[in-house]
């Protein structure tokens, strides 16, 4: 019985592994901020979860750290780039209050921090024997300092709006970038682990530096519309100008 639900289990992860990042690629291409955009990615989230949950408990019952540290740092990576959004929204008024900065941002994080500390000092610690320790050390620091800075902005938040959405845009590549990863690693026959880890993840930094390279960007090109905005409604709502006419006096009418 045991055995049919970790395959069950495992299927799942597989099945909504690759549903995740269809949605992925589907938010990639559809125009950014639009609905079917928005949908892609709340649908992408729902897959993600379930594909996390299904993959965490597999790998809580083989002990396996290295794929319990990928879904974790995978999920969390897109979970605060979904509140990143949700957050660059509610600026404007557009959500309700209960999507401001609270306990699912701050616990997510904390969890991460504590997640990816455990992983680096058990890569640390079976080094020796362990073929995943250095994807583990690199993963499970990666995902700490991550979530300290991220616990850090929290308390002090700001930023312009585009800056929050070109977060948004930078993690949801980097989430399916760990995935691929994770899957990638453990699918591949061909060499050790680490030289697969290392190839998988030179292409995926590849992918999150060109994604970050569009969101830059993207946040000049969004900031100078909204300054022009500005301007402009700065000049409509000014005092009327008298563009090429002198202005009248009473000797005028003499």
């Amino acid at each position: 019985m045991a055995v049919m639900s970790e395959s069950f289990l495992f299927q799942a992860h597989g099945v909504f592994g690759i549903v995740a990042a269809v949605c992925a690629a589907a938010a990639a291409l559809l125009p950014k901020g639009g609905l079917w955009h928005r949908r892609a990615g709340q649908a992408f989230l729902v897959a993600l979860t379930i594909f996390f949950v299904a993959g965490a408990s597999v790998a809580v019952g083989r002990a396996n750290i290295f794929m319990l540290t990928v879904g974790v740092l995978a999920y969390y990576l897109a979970l605060s780039g979904v509140r990143a959004h949700t957050r660059a929204r509610t600026a404007r008024g557009a959500y309700a209050a209960w999507t401001r900065i609270g306990p699912i941002d701050r616990g997510s994080a904390q969890v991460m921090v504590l997640v990816g500390a455990a992983a680096a000092a058990w890569g640390v610690f079976a080094w020796p024997r362990e073929p995943a320790a250095p994807a583990l050390v690199v993963l499970g620091l990666g995902g700490a300092v991550l979530a300290l800075g991220d616990l850090r902005r929290l308390r002090r938040p700001g930023g312009a709006r585009s800056d929050r959405i070109r977060g948004h845009g930078r993690r949801m590549v980097a989430a399916v970038a760990v995935m691929a990863v994770g899957f990638g690693t453990v699918v591949i026959p061909h060499g050790s682990f680490s030289l697969r880890a290392a190839s998988l993840a030179a292409v995926a930094a590849a992918c999150i530096f060109l994604a970050d390279r569009y969101a830059r960007r993207w946040a000049a090109r969004h900031r100078a519309e909204q300054q022009q905005k500005q301007q402009h409604e700065g000049n409509d709502g000014g005092p009327p100008t008298t563009r090429g006419f002198a202005p009248t006096t009473g000797g005028a009418h003499r």
